[in-house]
């Protein structure tokens, strides 16, 4: 028989996937057209995505691996500030990305109702 340990409940430190933060870069690119890397970091930070997090990296991290994946593409618009725009292949992967997040969200959603319905009967409330 194996180790019976004391369950808690606790915050759960979870890191989000670069993906999800390179997905949250190409749907504001594709919101908007253009941005420096400046501009994206505020706006990352609206998205819940801050930098000082320490999860996703920084928006240069970000948008340069975005670039060498040929999903943005540096338009250098301004002296001295590089900006991006979604490539078409870009606005390719954005769709597969969108269409993986809704299939994960059934996936939570059933889970979620799952353990409402079984789980959280039997475990205390989190205080």
């Amino acid at each position: 028989m194996g180790v019976v340990r004391e369950a808690t409940v606790a915050e759960p430190d979870v890191e989000l996937p670069r993906d999800f933060a390179g997905a949250c870069v190409l749907m504001l690119l594709h919101d908007r057209g253009e941005y420096s890397a400046d501009d994206l970091r505020g706006r990352l930070a609206e998205v819940g995505l801050g930098e000082g997090e320490g999860e996703v990296g920084s928006a240069e991290e970000i948008l340069e691996a975005l670039e060498h994946a040929g999903l943005v593409q540096e338009t250098g618009s301004s002296p001295g500030v590089a900006s991006y725009r979604l490539t078409p292949f870009g606005g390719e992967q954005l769709q597969l990305a969108l269409d993986d997040l809704r299939g994960t969200q059934v996936l939570i959603g059933r889970f979620l109702a799952r353990c409402e319905e079984r789980c959280l009967r039997v475990l205390p409330p989190a205080s």
